[in-house]
């Protein structure tokens, strides 16, 4: 008589690399006043399942979806002048879980005087013509 063997087979993935977060925007140190900074990432991950921010003074956590977009405005509203810490998260299937974080400055933003021609003094140019100009009157 032929016995019969039955078997299941399973196929089991280990998933052991963290996800990768590049901020490309804001940056390091950049200045913002009102309007909150616009955020550009790039998360390598297969099997990302979470992505969010924390805002630091903030309670909460801020979800999103797309890797380029907007910190939320109330949030940002409601955090004082200073330096802010924004980290963003990301976690895959295995709760892999990873941060990258930037400080960025929340102030006033001073309109900025167009530099002058480097090399020349408008005053002394102008007191040299004057002076020519006199000298050539009295002759």
């Amino acid at each position: 008589m032929k016995e019969r063997i039955n078997f299941d087979s399973i196929l089991i993935y280990k998933d052991t690399l963290e996800p990768i977060i590049t901020i490309y925007s804001p940056l390091e140190g950049e200045k913002f006043a009102s309007t909150p900074p616009n955020y550009n990432l790039s998360i390598i991950e297969v099997n990302l399942i979470s992505t969010w921010y924390i805002i630091e003074g903030v309670s909460g956590e801020f979800d999103f979806t797309e890797l380029n977009g907007s910190i939320d405005q109330d949030a940002w509203d409601a955090i004082p002048e200073g330096e802010i810490i924004i980290t963003y998260y990301a976690q895959d299937r295995a709760r892999n879980m990873v941060s990258e974080s930037v400080v960025v400055i929340k102030g006033k933003i001073l309109q900025q005087q167009a530099p002058a021609i480097p090399g020349y003094n408008l005053s002394f140019i102008i007191g040299t013509v004057f002076i020519i100009l006199i000298l050539r009157k009295k002759k």
